[in-house]
């Protein structure tokens, strides 16, 4: 058993009572000359022994008795990774360096870690989708488990009731549901129909919005054409005003109705050309119909009269032939405009006021139709917008009803089915259906709740992450995280590490350890949290303190003749001097009294039942002094009275002569 005492707070080893014996004849003998050691006068039948003393002054310090044993030092180490693989740029640190906490350890490679920021974010995009599908899954689990818990719940009851016209109702339930859902979706295919199947070219055709504008377009043309004419007419005078020199020669020898056929030939001509250009209009029109920048017919229209259909249009033969058709129309317009004005000069005042008479009659009655299919058209238009706008309402305001409509009909099928076999049972057990419904209930939710937990998680771990690379990116460098040594450097320039792959190993200067073998013996002296007076052989002028950390309650030499046990103590304070691997003397304090007065037990003798001490006085003189002591660490006893602080007290020994 290794119960030692100590003084001024450091152990010493008892030794045994041999050695207590030759140790005090060796002292006594050496110091026999020495400073504190004297020899009193020797009287006649006193020859044969010698009594010599030594000086014990009396000091003031702390007492302590405890356990004491050899250990090793450990010291905790701190790994510093990254979690990025990447190329190492520069290491700073090499084995043995002391660092602070922040310093930089090592610089990293930015574009590796860029790359890899990249990826998570793209894992993230796709994580977060899956979180929001969860939730939206999730909503529609409560929803379905609320209406089927509602649904247990009101069956179990008005079990009784329900019993006989439970299938029944759940036929008709059905049958209601399925109705419900075919009319549904018979209005909704008739609406997706008419937006899909018919779109707004085969709705245009369904209502006559193109012949109707065609309509418009030549009632307008014949209605111009009336016009001129009326206006050549009433322009005309005795001259051949608007016609050619030869014209002009000619229609002396030509007969009206000559002049009329070629005025019809040029009409021919001019309508035809013009309806050559048309066309053509339409055709450039529906060529470039999908372009990034679509025209209108009377773009083209604005663009031939300019002469700048080059700047609209891309295409040579559409330019060519709308400049072609144009032209002949122009032409041939103005050849039928020199006809009439011909024949308006040559024809007599009451030939001339009677065709101004049937023209107007004429024009009248064109304007007419005209104004007749322009009403066509705004009513027709209001039809063909206000059925194509109901088309687009109708269709989101089914789809919702279709959606509910479908949970209703499937929520019917499922009750349908759940109804023939459970009704009976139902009926015989309406309270453990009342409760498993519950059961069900909530585990439905626990389930759906935990898929979007673990997607909310995984979402969150990739945010994490991103975070974390991110702060990597901003600083590409590895820092210590905590003070002291560096124990290893794992990484050199320009290799390049994976992820999480350790950089260097840190000790942390603010703790270490020191394992120590106890006995069986004093083991039941040892608790976690006791103090501790430690010395390490590197070194001795220094004291350290610490506390029992841990127990093992496995031996750690159980097939020794002596069983032992591991015990492992922290060590307060700075802890940057020690190394890994330090011996150190460990002392497990069992008692301590502080700040009293001691001196050493051999000054302190008994007689007649009470205790004395002899004390050298500064003139030499020799007093013998009654104490009462306290508290002894086996080397040194506590007074309580009788002795001051600095008082020298004395050790009597007899040297046989």
């Amino acid at each position: 058993m290794n119960t030692n005492p100590q003084q001024h707070n450091s152990a010493i080893k008892r030794p045994g009572k041999k050695t207590i014996v030759i140790l005090a004849l060796a002292a006594l003998l050496v110091a026999a000359g020495a400073a504190g050691v004297f020899l009193p006068t020797l009287s006649a039948q006193d020859e044969e022994t010698e009594t010599v003393y030594k000086e014990s002054p009396v000091v003031r310090g702390d007492l302590t008795v405890g356990i004491s044993e050899s250990g090793t030092a450990s010291l905790e180490s701190l790994s510093h990774t990254f979690s990025i693989a990447t190329t190492v740029e520069e290491v700073l640190v090499k084995a043995g360096q002391y660092v602070e906490e922040g310093d930089v350890i090592a610089r990293l490679n930015s574009t590796d870690i860029q790359e890899e920021l990249t990826e998570l974010e793209s894992s993230y995009r796709t994580a977060n989708i899956q979180y929001q599908q969860a939730v939206l899954q999730q909503q529609l689990t409560e929803t379905q488990a609320q209406a089927t818990r509602s649904e247990t719940l009101a069956q179990s009851e008005t079990a009784d009731l329900e019993y006989s016209l439970s299938v029944d109702d759940q036929d008709l339930n059905v049958i209601s549901a399925k109705s419900n859902l075919d009319s549904i979706q018979t209005q909704l295919d008739y609406y997706n129909d008419l937006l899909n199947g018919e779109d707004e070219d085969e709705l245009r055709e369904k209502y006559g919005l193109d012949d109707i504008l065609d309509e418009i377009d030549t009632l307008q043309d014949q209605v111009n054409d009336v016009k001129d004419q009326i206006e050549l007419l009433e322009d005309s005078s005795g001259g051949c005003d608007g016609c050619s020199d030869s014209q002009y020669v000619e229609h002396t020898n030509v007969s009206v109705s000559e002049l009329t056929q070629g005025m019809e030939g040029a009409k021919t001509s001019y309508q035809d050309y013009q309806s050559l250009y048309s066309e053509t209009v339409n055709t450039a029109v529906d060529s470039y119909n999908n372009s990034e920048s679509p025209f209108t017919a009377d773009d083209i229209r604005s663009a031939t009269e300019a002469g700048t259909l080059d700047q609209l249009l891309s295409d040579e033969g559409l330019i060519g032939e709308l400049t072609e058709y144009y032209q002949r129309w122009q032409e041939n317009y103005a050849l039928y405009q020199q006809y009439v004005a011909t024949i308006a000069h040559v024809s007599s005042d009451e030939s001339n006021s009677t065709q101004l008479a049937n023209l107007q009659t004429e024009l009248a009655s064109l304007q007419a139709q005209l104004n007749a299919a322009n009403n066509t058209w705004d009513t027709t238009a209001s039809q063909f917008e206000a059925e194509y706008d109901e088309a687009e309402d109708k269709v989101a305001e089914l789809e919702t009803e279709l959606k509910s409509a479908e949970i209703k009909y499937q929520q019917a099928l499922i009750n349908q089915q759940l109804n023939y076999v459970t009704a009976q049972n139902e009926k015989e057990n309406s309270l453990s259906s009342a409760e498993n419904a519950e059961i069900q209930y909530e585990l439905t939710l626990l389930q759906a709740q935990s898929s979007v937990l673990s997607a909310q998680d995984n979402l969150q771990t990739i945010e994490n992450q991103i975070s974390e690379t991110q702060q990597a990116l901003e600083e590409c460098e590895v820092k210590a995280r905590c003070s002291g040594l560096v124990m290893s450097v794992y990484v050199t320039e320009g290799d390049g590490i994976s992820d999480n792959a350790t950089i260097a190993l840190i000790s942390n200067s603010e703790k270490a350890y020191v394992t120590v073998s106890i006995a069986q013996e004093d083991i039941g002296d040892i608790a976690i949290g006791k103090a501790c007076n430690l010395e390490f052989g590197a070194y001795s002028d220094e004291k350290y303190t610490g506390v029992v950390d841990s127990i093992s309650t496995s031996p750690a030499r159980s097939g020794a003749s002596t069983v032992s046990y591991t015990v492992s103590v922290l060590v307060d304070g700075d802890c940057s001097k020690l190394y890994e691997g330090m011996t150190a003397e460990v002392t497990f304090i069992t008692k301590e009294v502080s700040d009293v007065l001691y001196v050493s037990n051999r000054t302190v003798f008994t007689e007649d039942g009470k205790q004395y001490v002899k004390v050298k006085r500064e003139d030499g003189t020799i007093e013998t002094v009654e104490v009462t002591t306290g508290f002894s660490d086996g080397t040194n006893v506590e007074i309580l009275s009788g002795l001051n602080e600095g008082d020298v007290a004395l050790i009597e020994s007899t040297i046989r002569q």
